[in-house]
């Protein structure tokens, strides 16, 4: 098992936050948006390789200076990601999880 983070800025059309390597899973327990210059929407998504679908997961608008944190955890299969849009170029993201070969970290005990 491996942590996983990546940082950067969201983009006006789909920007790929993470995507989950061949052969591994992934969760995905932390994701921040921000944005200090201007009001700004954001649209959360999630492709599903196995059906070649898109699933939006949630929608927010925020003001400029607020922050979200979402601490839900999603699971991603080999080739899902979690893509963001958001309406102001200035708009920044951190994400972390973990990802490894097998499920047991996803396992109830």
């Amino acid at each position: 098992m491996a942590l996983i983070s990546n940082e950067g800025s969201v983009g006006l059309t789909s920007t790929i936050l993470y995507e989950c390597r061949p052969q591994n899973v992934c969760a995905i327990n932390y994701i921040r948006f921000s944005n200090s210059v201007t009001n700004y929407d954001v649209l959360l998504q999630k492709y599903v390789a196995s059906t070649a679908s898109t699933v939006d997961i949630y929608s927010l608008n925020l003001t400029h200076g607020d922050t979200v944190t979402d601490d839900m955890t999603y699971i991603l299969h080999p080739g899902d990601y979690i893509s963001a849009v958001t309406t102001d170029v200035n708009t920044t993201f951190i994400i972390s999880g973990e990802e490894g070969p097998n499920l047991s970290f996803l396992r109830c005990k």
